[in-house]
């Protein structure tokens, strides 16, 4: 049995008999057993216990064996000082809080039910990537759907964690944030880190100064980026940066941070630049900057618009049109604009806003990855980017994990089973 199988029977009681026997002789009754915590701290905050006849109010701790409380240095931290209950498979050792008190145990070995430690491994297998395969049909609609609900507002919650994180980087310049956010977008997985650098040389304020002028926008940021070198004929743009290299105090980028491996040429790091200075130069009213709200399909079209390609020389790339595809396009959409606009509307509680931008999430089409075909042959629905979004979620941070009782899935798949 492991920790988050603990958990989950003391989550929901599954005790014979309710109550228990601390391994001193008390007499413990749980009256609130507490919100399970799922963040840093003790496992159960706000637990309400009565122990021989006195009430107490505070945490509780659960873990395999006693001794796990030392090994987790739960022994030197005084944030485990308000935690009234120890609670174990196996009691192996006394253990103490930082301020020197005795922590209360209880020992539920044989207070557990060993049918339902075997239903829970025969449903949910550990073996399988994903756990409950052979089951989720037994799980109604509606479950599902609230289910794909929550694990989205997570999945931005997450990503809004990143968002928070250049806005103190940025000293809570929203404008610098969000073109921060916008420039890591363009980078995909393989050039996020590059692109936030380069976002970082050539910052907003700038940007807006040349926003009008494509041409110059294009080679300020190439040449901020170090690619003009790999871009043989560039000679126009290579003589508009070091202008604006002398005049701004703007330093290349070295050409080693850029991701070049495996990237077909339509999507190389000089592509993605360009299209990036497109985006902002058709941007009207600084569509690309606004938080309160996001036009999902006119960042779409924007995105999309013809952009020529008059720099031959990008390897492997000929003369023409290099516009984005609409799927990377949506991409950019979700990861660029709109995650920003939800982090601006949740540190502002601005609940109606956070709401409109989920709606929107809806208008995008579903992707195609490894993790979303994984559930498409499940036959798990999926109707736009909200849906592939929460389950890419749901199998980073549960499936994969294998904590199938944080789950609402795999918690009525047991229940159903008379559990």
């Amino acid at each position: 049995m492991n920790e988050d199988y603990l958990q989950y029977i003391w989550k929901f009681q599954l005790f014979i008999p309710r109550h228990l026997n601390g391994v001193h002789g008390q007499q413990v009754e749980v009256i609130k057993q507490g919100v399970w915590n799922k963040n840093g701290g003790p496992d159960f905050k706000e637990a309400h216990l009565r122990i021989d006849g006195l009430d107490w109010y505070g945490h509780v701790e659960i873990h395999v064996k006693s001794s796990d409380w030392a090994k987790h240095k739960h022994d030197s931290d005084p944030a485990y000082n308000n935690v009234v209950l120890h609670v174990v498979l196996k009691n192996d050792k006394e253990v103490f809080t930082e301020s020197g008190q005795t922590m209360p145990t209880v020992e539920i070995n044989s207070l557990i039910s060993k049918d339902h430690w075997r239903n829970f491994k025969d449903k949910l297998p550990v073996h399988r990537e994903i756990a409950c395969q052979q089951e989720w049909k037994s799980v109604s609609d509606i479950h599902w759907l609230q289910l794909k609900d929550r694990m989205l507002v997570e999945r931005l919650q997450v990503k809004s964690e990143q968002v928070y994180h250049a806005l103190e980087l940025c000293h809570g310049d929203w404008n610098q944030t969000s073109w921060m956010i916008l420039c890591r977008s363009f980078g995909f997985s393989v050039n996020a880190d590059a692109f936030e650098t380069l976002a970082q040389k050539v910052q907003i304020n700038t940007v807006l100064r040349y926003r009008d002028d494509f041409s110059k926008l294009k080679s300020l940021l190439l040449g901020a980026a170090g690619l003009l070198e790999t871009i043989p004929t560039s000679r126009t743009l290579k003589k508009s940066f070091n202008a604006l290299h002398h005049l701004l105090k703007i330093y290349p980028m070295s050409p080693v941070e850029w991701n070049h491996g495996r990237i077909h040429p339509a999507n190389t790091p000089a592509v993605r630049i360009i299209q990036l200075a497109a985006f902002v130069h058709h941007s009207a009213d600084l569509e690309f900057l606004q938080l309160n709200k996001v036009d999902v399909e006119t960042c779409k079209k924007l995105l999309c618009l013809p952009v020529l390609n008059e720099e031959s020389g990008i390897k492997g790339l000929k003369r023409g049109d290099m516009s984005m595809g609409l799927n990377s396009a949506e991409k950019v959409v979700f990861n660029g604009r709109l995650v920003t606009s939800f982090a601006f509307a949740m540190l502002n509680k601005r609940q109606d806003q956070a709401q409109r931008v989920i709606e929107q999430i809806g208008l995008l089409n579903r992707e195609k990855n490894r993790i979303v075909n994984k559930w498409h042959r499940l036959r798990i629905k999926q109707y736009g980017m909200g849906d592939s979004q929460a389950l890419m979620h749901l199998y980073q941070s549960y499936c994969s994990q294998k904590k199938c009782l944080n789950c609402s899935i795999g918690v009525q798949i047991l229940k159903q089973n008379g559990d």
